[in-house]
């Protein structure tokens, strides 16, 4: 339905829309037809209705048009989970997914990109991403490592090291504190002309959706944890969240980024509009996507814990191995 119909004829394989930029010389095995064929089978399987007619398109647009003016760029990406957005824009058939389909600029883009590193909080996902990047043939612009955000807890990269860090769905994951203070990390590693790409569930979106599911439930507070199952069944197993408003996102935002666009996401085709209902909300987008730009002159290490702020913190520009 997704991406797997880049397997509807053998020979598509050997003619997807690979990036022609520099890689290890091991990414040939790309072209594989019956390893390519499970990856993106697989990633079919857990293929999201909403991510990939509703978020991806506006945010990949976002993330190339930055590319585009940025060359030789590394991207970071929080909550990267098994790496499938960083494999998608990178290496996915354009025709046959709904986000880059549009992007006339997508190949200048990958061009333009160095490196994408992935940081993920879970050990399984991580453990998944390298299991299909091994089934990619172990491209070297892509890295995933196992990395937790939290309050005090430094990134590992260097000042001024990153030209692009972005998010997809990952800060409702974070409470009010580990938000902030990932927010100012950000601004830190960002170079003095980078950005930060966030899309995430519009609150107002994820507080109709929590009162519809129930109503007797109460309305959610700014950075209260709720839980739900995720799939039609909880197949994907159980989620938390903690709501925080739109003021609250903007607050921490402006605090430490520049505030450069906000873009609301709704659904590119009516397709779905049956079954996912929930989706085609008149004036209420499923997401939001914001473009950050770097503030200059801000104390980072104020936000450090006071036994962390005097310590010497050692990082190079990448954690690509």
């Amino acid at each position: 339905m997704f991406y797997g119909q880049i397997f509807r004829h053998r020979h598509l394989v050997a003619t997807a829309s690979l990036s022609p930029f520099k890689t290890n010389p091991s990414f040939d095995l790309v072209v594989d037809g019956e390893k390519m064929e499970k990856h993106w089978c697989s990633l079919e399987r857990e293929g999201n209705i909403g991510i990939d007619f509703i978020i991806n398109p506006y945010l990949y647009k976002e993330i190339a048009d930055f590319l585009c003016e940025n060359p030789e760029s590394k991207i970071v990406d929080f909550g990267a989970g098994t790496n499938m957005l960083a494999i998608q824009f990178m290496y996915g058939n354009s025709p046959d997914i709904p986000a880059l389909e549009s992007i006339k600029n997508i190949a200048q883009a990958r061009k333009n990109i160095d490196s994408f590193i992935g940081l993920e909080g879970s050990e399984q996902l991580v453990a998944k991403a390298r299991e299909q990047l091994g089934e990619l043939g172990h491209p070297g612009n892509i890295d995933i490592r196992h990395f937790e955000v939290r309050h005090g807890r430094r990134k590992p990269f260097g000042d001024s090291s990153i030209a692009l860090a972005i998010s997809r769905n990952f800060v409702m994951h974070l409470e009010k504190s580990d938000l902030e203070y990932h927010v100012s990390e950000i601004s830190r590693i960002l170079k003095s002309d980078g950005k930060s790409i966030i899309a995430f569930l519009n609150p107002s979106y994820e507080q109709k959706k929590h009162l519809d599911l129930s109503p007797h439930n109460k309305p959610l507070q700014t950075n209260e944890k709720y839980s739900f199952v995720h799939g039609s069944h909880g197949e994907h197993g159980v989620f938390a969240h903690y709501w925080k408003d739109i003021d609250t996102y903007e607050k921490i935002f402006d605090k430490h980024l520049k505030i450069i666009n906000r873009v609301e996401c709704f659904p590119i085709t009516d397709r779905f509009r049956e079954k996912y209902h929930r989706y085609y909300q008149k004036d209420l987008p499923m997401a939001l996507v914001y473009v950050l730009a770097k503030r200059q002159g801000l104390d980072h290490e104020s936000l450090l814990p006071p036994d962390r702020q005097s310590a010497r913190y050692i990082a190079g520009d990448t954690v690509m191995r």
